[in-house]
Parts: structure tokens; sequence; C-alpha cells
């Protein structure tokens, strides 16, 4: 056999289209992605118990990470995640619910205006402000105090 024709060398009419065209057909490209996806679904299917085996023994060994005892509901006084079995609302009616008795408080007290402005009475800025400063400067006594 001559070394210098070999099978691998391109015919006539790819030398004069300046490459070498494909020789695969159309059918055989369709048939080996068929293969290949009746392949991967039968993986898939095949490994699905495995892993799911695997997960839930995982999950049965995993210990509590957290030196904190948990409990099975939370503690008083925590906020409700939203929504939940015992709390059905959107954040957005628990603010609206939030403002409307808020409103009542501030109508009780005789602070909301005819237009529903609140406009706190200066009898009651005054008393805060008082007690503001007192506890400031007790604050500072006790600071220049514990300095000596």
């Amino acid at each position: 056999m001559d070394p210098t024709t070999s099978k691998s060398d391109p015919s006539r009419e790819a030398r004069e289209q300046g490459y070498e065209p494909a020789r695969m057909s159309a059918r055989a490209m369709v048939w080996f992605i068929a293969s290949f996806a009746v392949a991967m679904v039968v993986i898939f299917w095949a490994m699905h118990p495995v892993m799911r085996h695997l997960t839930h023994e995982a999950r049965e060994l995993d210990g509590s990470r957290s030196a904190v005892e948990e409990r099975e509901t939370p503690p008083p006084g925590a906020p409700e995640l939203q929504p939940s079995v015992d709390h059905d609302m959107l954040p957005k009616e628990d603010l609206a619910a939030m403002r409307a008795k808020e409103d009542e408080v501030f109508a009780h007290l005789g602070w909301q205006d005819a237009k529903g402005r609140v406009a706190v009475p200066e009898s009651v800025v005054a008393r805060v402000a008082r007690r503001a400063a007192t506890q400031a400067s007790s604050r500072a006594t006790t600071q220049a105090g514990g300095v000596k």
C-alpha cells in the first residue's frame, strides 16, 4: 500500500470545495439522540430509588447541630410566620390591621384631628423631653462617678 494515499485523504470533490463535507446522515443523528435520551431515562429511573434510599438514610443519621433544645411549638411571643396555620393573613393585611388599631388608640386619646392626622399634645412632648433629660443627666453622673 502506498503511504501517501490513505482512506483519510480527502476526495477530489472535497479538495475542490476547500473542506471535507460531513459524512453523517441526519437519520443517524436522530437515532443517536433518541438512543441517548432513552438511555438517560433508564439510568435516571434506575437511580431514583437508590438516591431516595440514601437521602432518607442520611436524614435519619443526621443529628441536631444545635445545643439549643428544639421545641415543637415556637416560644411564647415569637412572631408569626405569614401565612401559617394559625395566622392566615398576608403582611400587607397585618399592616393594615395594625394601622387601624393605632388609629383607634389615637382617636381614643384625642390625638387625631378630623382629617385623620395625629398630633401629639405639647404636654406629652414636654414630659417625654423632661424624662429624657433626667435620664441623660443621671447616666452622665453615673459614668463620671465610675471614671474617678
